[in-house]
C-alpha cells in the first residue's frame, strides 16, 4: 500500500496524507500519523474554482507504529472510504493496531 494520496484528486473526495520517517537508530520516533482531509476547490477573486483543487483541513488523524506503517495506511483508507459514503466519525484520533489472535 502506498503512502500519501489515494490517486487523482477529485472534488469532495476524502484522502489521507503523511509519510512515516524511517526509524533512526537511537532516536525515539516510534510512532507517526497521517491526516484525513477532503479535496476542496480553490478560490480566486472570491469565486470557487473547481478546476483547481486543494487539501481541506484535516478532520482526523490515524496514529500507529513506524514498524507497521501498512496498518496506519490501511486504517486511513478505511476511514476515507467511510467518509466518501457519508459516514462521519465521532472521534478525531484513531490508532492503527493489530487485533489480538
Amino acid at each position: 500500500m502506498n503512502p500519501g494520496f489515494r490517486g487523482e484528486p477529485k472534488l469532495g473526495k476524502w484522502d489521507y496524507d503523511g509519510e512515516y520517517a524511517h526509524p533512526i537508530p537511537g532516536a525515539r520516533n516510534e510512532t507517526f500519523s497521517v491526516g484525513i482531509f477532503q479535496w476542496v476547490p480553490t478560490v480566486c477573486m472570491g469565486q470557487p474554482r473547481t478546476d483547481y483543487l486543494k487539501r481541506g483541513k484535516s478532520v482526523c488523524r490515524v496514529h500507529g507504529l513506524t514498524s507497521e506503517p501498512e496498518m496506519v495506511y490501511k486504517k486511513a483508507l478505511m476511514i476515507c472510504g467511510g467518509l466518501d459514503t457519508g459516514f462521519h466519525p465521532a472521534r478525531k484520533h484513531f490508532t492503527a493496531e493489530r487485533r489480538a489472535k
